[in-house]
């Protein structure tokens, strides 16, 4: 069965089925003041399910500005109906150093069954009240079991998420002082010469993913892919760790 409306024609479940895709469009977002924007950046959008790593998508840069557009499409598959969708804008700056400008979520209630298409109210990271919003089109529709694909638009079709091994040290360590942990991302504020570390949290050992990280002072980073960077300045580590992953704004999976 088949169902027309705005967005064109789409999969409805057969009976006893739930829908189980989601169609989505990353339009633009609308900001009232250039406070939280930050000069010379690039803004960019993501949307995930919280929890599931493989359910997530990016848009491409805009530039910086009240009202940036993208106009992204994109496809979930494997979507429960208790899934809730993140959405987050993130500004990149000239080196690749990125972060959280604003985010929205839209609990299920709002789109499992006949979609959303509207403004969501965009909370501003660390700027205290600002109105900001913005706009998405989500479309659930059925797809077969045997068509399904789960859709990873974080990496290239068939590529593998690329990983590196980063080793987290105190100034003085003992066994228990020392971390070890593969990123598939660059980690949002990662800082390679300062006493700070990103820390997962939220972290499940069983499958090894983290869905956060956190900062916890007091620990440097000391290896990368088993090459020491102590003596290397920030440019020089940060180069050495985007030649291994995508930069992008959170690490996937993470193994201690």
């Amino acid at each position: 069965e088949k169902d027309t409306d705005q967005a064109g024609v789409r999969v409805l479940p057969p009976p006893g089925e739930d829908f189980n895709a989601l169609n989505l469009l990353l339009e633009s977002a609308s900001f009232q003041t250039a406070s939280a924007l930050g000069d010379n950046a690039q803004l960019y959008c993501t949307c995930e399910v919280p929890g599931k790593p493989a359910m997530a998508c990016r848009t491409e840069l805009a530039a910086s500005g009240l009202t940036p557009v993208w106009r992204y499409e994109g496809r979930m598959v494997d979507v429960e109906k208790t899934d809730e969708l993140l959405f987050t804008v993130w500004r990149m700056d000239g080196i690749g150093r990125e972060w959280r400008v604003a985010s929205a979520t839209l609990g299920s209630s709002s789109f499992i069954e006949s979609g959303f298409e509207g403004d969501l109210p965009l909370t501003i990271s660390g700027c205290g009240h600002q109105e900001a919003s913005l706009h998405v089109f989500v479309q659930p529709e059925y797809v077969p079991p045997d068509e399904a694909q789960i859709v990873q638009v974080l990496s290239l079709p068939g590529e593998p998420f690329p990983k590196v091994s980063v080793t987290f040290q105190t100034q003085d360590p003992s066994p228990d002082d020392v971390i070890s942990l593969d990123f598939t991302e660059v980690p949002l504020g990662m800082v390679f010469t300062a006493d700070i570390m990103p820390m997962a949290v939220r972290y499940d050992p069983s499958t090894g993913q983290a869905s956060e990280l956190g900062v916890q002072k007091g620990w440097v980073i000391t290896h990368i892919d088993g090459t020491d960077v102590t003596k290397m300045d920030y440019e020089s580590a940060f180069g050495l760790f985007k030649e291994k992953v995508k930069v992008l704004p959170r690490a996937a999976m993470a193994d201690r």
